[in-house]
């Protein structure tokens, strides 16, 4: 499902290492996705330290298992991947990067979107700038789409 995908190509600009087995949680209302993400990260080397479905959960699941990084599904049914990571930024820092079928603009500086269905490489590219772009604290790392149809 994910890996038919096309996207733009990113080169890492993340210092070596620094995307090498983390603790990743996921957020996706959709348990096919979800667990096809989860697959995709255990694939890469990543362990998932849990999946969560709903806007509530992921805050309670964040703050419990303390993952390194958080993969977030802007839409949720019940809430928002905003929402999600507004409530947690707000007591604590997170690296994050938002996935979705749709383009996501205006997101804050570090702040990566994943457009689904996006393939194995842009997903380590896209966990690559996550990590590297939260611990610089600069400019928001390139938003990874797929191409438009006529490329």
């Amino acid at each position: 499902m994910f890996a038919a995908a096309k996207q733009h190509d990113v080169t890492a600009t993340s210092p070596a290492g620094a995307a090498d087995h983390l603790r990743i949680l996921i957020v996706e209302d959709d348990r096919v996705i979800g667990f096809l993400l989860s697959e995709m990260l255990t694939d890469l080397g990543h362990e998932v330290c849990g999946i969560e479905r709903s806007e509530n959960g992921a805050v309670d699941a964040a703050f419990r298992v303390m993952p390194d990084l958080m993969i977030v599904d802007a839409q949720l049914a019940g809430g928002t991947g905003a929402g999600v990571m507004a409530r947690i930024l707000s007591r604590r820092s997170m690296p994050h990067l938002f996935m979705s079928g749709l383009p996501m603009t205006n997101l804050a500086g570090g702040v990566v979107s994943l457009l689904k269905p996006f393939s194995e490489d842009a997903l380590e590219q896209g966990i690559q700038h996550s990590v590297a772009g939260w611990h610089r604290g600069g400019t928001r790392p390139p938003l990874l789409q797929r191409p438009s149809e006529s490329n």
